[in-house]
């Protein structure tokens, strides 16, 4: 059964983005409850880790807009839509008793999705070029 042009990248956003979801919320209803003993064990392994998961979701987002026909082009808004919607998300922490705020995450969300939007697109011309 052959899957339909764009139908893999739509269910790795869903997926992924289904996925950053409930992470989020778990750090945000846990209350400081949820420690992450690897992250802590390796050097700048938070901010690491806000690199890598936001800049996934920024991947994934970007693939899938390659391959929907109407947001085609689109990737520079799609990825200014995530920046501003990650910082105010980051931002809100500092209304929540049990997360605080950091400059440096914020730092990090926004560096892992320019960086990884942009291999996205790279992925997504290299794709059209080979002519798959």
């Amino acid at each position: 059964m052959k899957m339909q042009p764009g139908s893999f990248s739509r269910w790795l956003f869903f997926v992924y983005g289904v996925g950053m979801l409930g992470l989020v919320a778990l750090a945000d209803l846990a209350g400081g409850l949820i420690q992450w003993p690897l992250i802590q064990r390796i050097p700048w392994g938070d901010k690491l880790g806000h690199v890598l998961l936001f800049g996934g979701l920024g991947f994934c987002l970007n693939l899938w807009v390659a391959s929907v026909e109407c947001l085609r082009g689109k990737h520079l808004l799609v990825t200014v839509g995530l920046l501003l919607v990650v910082t105010l998300e980051e931002l809100s922490q500092r209304y929540l008793v049990h997360r605080n705020f950091d400059w440096y995450d914020l730092l990090a969300n926004l560096l892992g999705i320019l960086l990884f939007s942009w291999l996205a697109c790279r992925v997504t011309a290299w794709r059209r070029e080979s002519g798959d």
